[in-house]
């Protein structure tokens, strides 16, 4: 990181050390409240693949599972290997596991307020890290040729907390509405008086030593004050809410285990066409990779919402949870990306066989959804059409879907596959065209039942056609496009252990996609991650298979 860059907490300032990146403010004349945002740029040209920054945040698991709380491990097999340290921690943290259970448990909690579950067990989370640094700071330095491997590793883990918490006065915090406020503020004083003196002492000290600048500070008769322990939890809540990161499922990144605070990740600014993805590694940990390459001096950017999305639902997501209109080269130059209008776009309701472009753009606070015209040149007939009668298909088209997955969910699985077929046959070339996200989400829960129903093949194909649109958005490294192509891998494997004409077909699909997948991941995060192990024995097993076919 370029040295120059001083006012960085050493947390932050840490986690870029020797990373090709400089840190820069976003408006160098211009600051807010003190607050001063920053971009993070490439200091040299930047291959595909580059590791910007690996951080072990503060995070917890979002719900109750068996996935491990403290190394969010899903594999018991893989857990054994650190169930010592995890032992260790969670009784370290054992205040955790109490207070999240004290207020989630209790009749007329936190949830009549409107808090969401995640806020509680991330402050449960922070309440008993902020204990455990405190106990650990008041401790003599302990005598490395005495100590185990665990406490070793223990220590590490406190200290590298301890710079997260710092790092987290570098963040700036967001609100959806004043309610929302007042909901946290409400519930913040209950959490505080259920913490006995211990933890509240804790928290006061990290207040007044440590955490003495940006939002944790306020000026009192002209002077400069630590803010209360109540307090400091609604800003941790506004920071989450602004720059929270999921950590994903290993294998199956579009599964979300937990949410957490990574301040030196946080420092990248959005775009709805991002140069680089954060990848959840083992232990919890988040690394930030270039997607592709980068000249030098260009800002590096991740994604802060589901890019998926049409931009007027990404605009008012991103304006609502994070206060900032998107202006990205992508919502500001929607004709540049082609693809997303028939990913996001009905059909012309008037000629039902051209995808219409959108002629005016409003700011996402405003309640118009901007005007569309299905343009001669495209093949359309020159309508104009208002973005409310689009959306109204949109909403139409969305509420079938819902009938859909409730029908799943109640287990009635031959109801939706016949459904599920007769919606396609009823939107495809009238409301949609093939590329959009609703079909898309259909075939994936068209997968999901054929798979229930042990049409493994059937399901498989349906996982490529979902993966195909998906790819219309997403560059080929996507770990969340990576995991449809190994889930195809994994049906077509299903597919071929029965006894079928069509079984080597089968595996040489899976040869093909396996290994496809296989290197556009590897040369974004390395070869040692597990999706990328997983594909390579896809690869393996099928080519084994194979060579046993007569």
């Amino acid at each position: 990181m370029d040295k120059q860059e001083t006012s960085l907490a050493p947390g932050v300032a840490k986690a870029f050390d020797k990373s090709p990146i400089q840190i820069v403010p976003l408006f160098p004349d211009k600051s807010e409240d003190g607050e001063v945002e920053r971009k993070v740029i490439a200091s040299e040209d930047l291959e595909a693949g580059t590791l910007i920054v690996r951080e072990h945040g503060i995070s917890t698991i979002a719900t109750e599972s068996k996935i491990c709380r403290m190394c969010f491990s899903e594999d018991p097999r893989v857990h054994a290997e650190s169930s010592m340290f995890c032992a260790h921690m969670t009784k370290i943290l054992s205040f955790e596991g109490r207070l999240a259970k004290s207020l989630l448990e209790t009749p007329g909690g936190l949830e009549e307020l409107g808090i969401d579950s995640t806020i509680v067990m991330f402050w449960a989370r922070l309440l008993s890290v902020s204990c455990a640094i405190y106990q650990h700071n008041q401790k003599e330095p302990r005598n490395s040729n005495s100590s185990t491997a665990t406490t070793r590793a223990v220590d590490q883990c406190l200290k590298t907390w301890e710079d997260v918490l710092l790092g987290c006065q570098e963040l700036m915090m967001s609100a959806p509405t004043q309610e929302w406020i007042v909901d946290m503020a409400t519930a913040a004083v209950k959490v505080w008086g259920q913490c006995d003196e211990e933890v509240q002492a804790a928290m006061e000290y990290l207040l007044r030593e440590k955490l003495t600048r940006g939002p944790f500070v306020t000026v009192k008769e002209g002077k400069p004050q630590a803010i209360s322990g109540p307090e400091a939890l609604v800003v941790f809540a506004g920071q989450i809410n602004r720059n929270g990161y999921s950590v994903r499922s290993l294998l199956h990144p579009n599964t979300i285990l937990g949410m957490g605070l990574f301040p030196a990740i946080a420092m990248l600014n959005h775009s709805c066409y991002p140069n680089c993805t954060v990848v959840t590694c083992p232990g919890g940990i988040l690394e930030v990779r270039t997607l592709r390459k980068v000249p030098k001096m260009c800002e590096l950017t991740s994604s802060y919402c589901n890019l998926l999305q049409s931009r007027r639902v990404r605009r008012a997501d991103l304006l609502y949870s994070k206060n900032f209109e998107c202006h990205c080269l992508r919502c500001d130059s929607p004709d540049v990306f082609e693809a997303e209008r028939y990913l996001t776009t009905p059909l012309c309701v008037t000629c039902k066989c051209n995808v219409p472009r959108e002629t005016t753009t409003t700011s996402a606070s405003e309640g118009d959804m901007g005007t569309f015209v299905c343009r001669g040149e495209d093949g359309g007939c020159g309508a104009i059409l208002k973005g409310k009668t689009l959306q109204d298909v949109t909403d139409m088209l969305e509420g079938k879907l819902h009938e859909l997955h409730v029908q799943a969910k109640n287990g009635k699985h031959k109801t939706v596959l016949l459904d599920a077929k007769q919606f396609l046959k009823e939107v495809l070339g009238v409301h949609v065209s093939g590329g959009h996200i609703i079909i898309m989400q259909v075939r994936l829960l068209l997968a999901r039942t054929m798979e229930l129903q042990l049409q493994f093949a059937n399901a498989a194909r349906e996982v490529a056609m979902a993966a195909k649109i998906m790819e219309t958005m997403m560059p080929a490294c996507w770990p969340e496009l990576i995991e449809l192509r190994s889930r195809q891998c994994e049906l077509y494997l299903s597919a071929a252990q029965k006894e079928s004409p069509e079984k080597a077909m089968y595996l040489q699909h899976v040869l093909v996609t396996s290994q496809a997948a296989k290197t556009a991941l590897q040369a974004c995060v390395g070869s040692k991650h597990p999706l990328v192990q997983n594909l390579k024995q896809q690869y393996n097993t099928a080519l084994h298979e194979k060579e046993k076919l007569p």
